[in-house]
């Protein structure tokens, strides 16, 4: 499969059907993911989505961001855009570096850290959108 979306407000009842579409994705090679998905009370995007070697595209709205202790890098991944995310600091940074590839990176109110570091050697597109006390760029020449 190369691309898929979902834009939708869904009932607390249904979270465990988004949990399994997300497995059923990351195991068909997906190479766009779009998950738009509000729904009271679903906060952990599941963890099988850090294992998506495939990912090229990845845009994720109205979520909490916990990576697996385990998960390493996004490959492949060349643009990334997370919108009303939840995220720890060094979850933050720890995905961002694991992105070798990735050259576009849209951030809009991402929550749970007041500073901003960014290591990106790929990266050629970037935009903030939100209150952050210091932003600093390493590795980032092509920006």
């Amino acid at each position: 499969m190369f691309k898929f979306s979902e834009c939708a407000l869904i009932d607390e009842s249904l979270v465990s059907d988004v949990d399994q579409w997300i497995l059923h994705l990351t195991r068909s090679s997906i190479k766009e993911l779009v998950l738009e998905v509000w729904i009271e009370g679903y906060s952990k995007i599941p963890w099988c989505l850090f294992s998506c070697q495939s990912l090229h595209h990845l845009k994720l709205h109205w979520c909490c961001l916990k990576p697996p202790t385990t998960f390493e890098s996004f490959k492949s991944l060349k643009s990334l855009d997370l919108n009303l995310v939840t995220v720890a600091q060094n979850d933050f940074e720890n995905l961002i570096s694991g992105c070798p590839l990735l050259e576009k990176f849209k951030f809009t109110e991402v929550d749970g850290f007041t500073q901003v570091n960014i290591r990106a050697p790929n990266l050629k597109f970037l935009k903030i959108n939100g209150e952050y006390e210091d932003i600093n760029f390493e590795n980032t020449f092509q920006l």
